[in-house]
Formats: structure tokens, C-alpha cells, sequence
């Protein structure tokens, strides 16, 4: 049997997903060259390893990062619970500043909001100001991305982190799928075909936007977007060759990466607490 070395830090920096995965194609993970440990990395990376085990084609071995850190990383997060025979030795499960992946592939997403504020408890932060925005805001992401990213509506699927940064006082949360991204999606609906990725990213950030038909619907990220602001945060979004980014100063950042497209959508924020 032969078997192909996938180099997963070669995939999450050019932000690919691997190409012509089939069950007859067995794989080994090489995470040796993995040195980022930002709940955006970790998120495309686990989304990375589900396509694969989707696909039946792991194969049992794995090439162990490098980096200590990362490998104590990666273990804490159960990086590797897709992989046949993986076992982790001597892993600290409980840090206060990380919320272990979790993945997205329903719209019960009340327990990764629930993960998120029991954090908040804690590192000591006070969270009565904050909780039903947080929730809202994090609940709203997950659920598009089950109601979005998969090849047809409430089939998507994906993945999210979080981590506390103590010494700046930011927590910061990633969302991530390789589904078929908001073009794909308002594609279904034959609505805004004509809109560029980056602004149909800007137009579905309007209130009442949404490629799904209910007039009760496109509220979630004209939400959390207002949330985000309100914290005086940072949200960006990549889907496809759209690039979205809102800085704590406000000023909108909307571009085409034409040549470095993002397979699937990546929505990370952060707030200061």
C-alpha cells in the first residue's frame, strides 16, 4: 500500500484543503513543521483531519510536531481523536485559557457558548455584562456554519476553538469549515451573483441578508458584528478569495485574494475584557 505524506502546516498557511481525497488513497499526517497553536490555526487544521477520516483514508501513523509546545498543544485540544489508534500519553486536560475544539454539525450550539462562559468563570472575569452577548454572538456563527457550508442547507459542518489571552485580557474565537463558502451558498438561492466574494462577505453582514428565503433570517452576522464593535474588537472573515476584516479602529478592510483563495470560510473575532 502506498502511503502519501500530507504536510499539514504546508495546508493551513496557504489555507488549502487536500485535493483528490478518495478511499483508495491512504495518508499520514506530518504536523512536524506545525508551529502556530492560534485557535485559527488548530480549528482548519481539525477540519483538515475530518475531511480525511470522512474520506476513510488515514492511515493509522502520524508524524508528531516538533515543537513541544504544539505537541502539548495539539494533545490538550484532542487534535487527534480521528485517527485510528492515536493515543496521546500524559495530557493535562484542564487549562483555564484554552476551550477545547469542538465541533459543529448541528444547531445545538447552547453547550459551545455554555464551554465558553464557564472560562470566563474561570480566569476570574466577571461575565454578567457580557454572557447573553456572548452567547448570542457564538451561537450565531456555529449555526451558520451548520446551516451554510454544507452542499445543501442544515448539512455543513466545522469547527471551533476559543483562547483567553490573560496578559492583553482578549479572548479570541475561531470558527472554521471547507464547505462551499458564501458564494457557494448564495448561489443556491441564485441571490447577489453578481457581487465580488469580498462584498458579498460586506452585504451578508446587512441586517435581513441571508441566502436562505425567510424574511426572518440574516440577522446572526449583522449581530455579532454589532457585538464585536460594541467591545471595540476585531472580526474577520475569509471565504474563498473574499478577504473581510473590521479592526478595533472600525475602518472596514474588503479585498480579493485571488491568488491565495481560502478553501471553505474562516470567521475568527476577538474582544478585550
Amino acid at each position: 500500500m502506498k502511503i502519501k505524506i500530507i504536510d499539514m502546516a504546508s495546508l493551513v498557511d496557504r489555507k488549502l484543503a487536500p485535493s483528490t481525497i478518495n478511499s483508495s488513497t491512504k495518508v499520514t499526517l506530518s504536523l512536524y513543521n506545525v508551529r502556530n497553536v492560534h485557535p485559527s490555526d488548530m480549528t482548519h487544521i481539525m477540519c483538515l483531519i475530518d475531511l480525511l477520516a470522512r474520506s476513510n483514508c488515514i492511515h493509522k501513523d502520524v508524524i508528531y510536531p516538533r515543537c513541544e509546545k504544539v505537541k502539548s498543544y495539539c494533545g490538550r485540544m484532542g487534535l487527534f481523536n480521528l485517527i485510528p489508534s492515536y493515543t496521546y500519553p500524559n495530557i493535562v486536560r484542564q487549562n483555564r485559557s484554552l476551550v477545547e475544539l469542538q465541533k459543529i454539525d448541528n444547531e445545538n450550539n447552547d453547550y459551545i457558548a455554555g464551554l465558553v462562559l464557564e472560562s470566563l468563570k474561570l480566569n476570574g472575569l466577571p461575565i454578567d455584562h457580557i454572557k447573553d452577548d456572548l452567547h448570542t454572538a457564538i451561537t450565531e456563527v456555529a449555526n451558520n456554519v451548520f446551516y451554510h457550508s454544507g452542499n445543501r442547507e442544515n448539512e455543513g459542518w466545522g469547527y471551533f476553538s476559543a483562547q483567553f489571552y490573560p496578559s492583553i485580557r482578549t479572548f479570541e474565537f475561531s470558527f472554521c469549515d471547507l464547505g462551499i463558502g458564501f458564494r457557494g451558498a448564495f448561489n443556491r438561492t441564485f441571490k447577489l451573483l453578481g457581487l465580488a466574494s469580498n462584498k458579498l462577505i460586506e452585504k451578508a453582514m446587512e441586517r435581513h441578508v441571508s441566502s436562505i428565503i425567510d424574511p426572518m433570517r440574516g440577522i446572526g452576522l449583522n449581530e455579532v458584528c454589532n457585538i464585536v464593535r460594541a467591545y471595540k474588537g476585531e472580526i474577520t472573515i475569509q471565504s474563498h478569495d473574499g478577504y473581510f476584516h473590521i479592526p478595533t479602529s472600525g475602518k472596514i478592510v474588503s479585498r480579493l485574494h485571488t491568488e491565495n483563495p481560502f478553501v471553505g470560510t474562516s470567521l475568527d473575532f476577538r474582544i478585550k475584557l
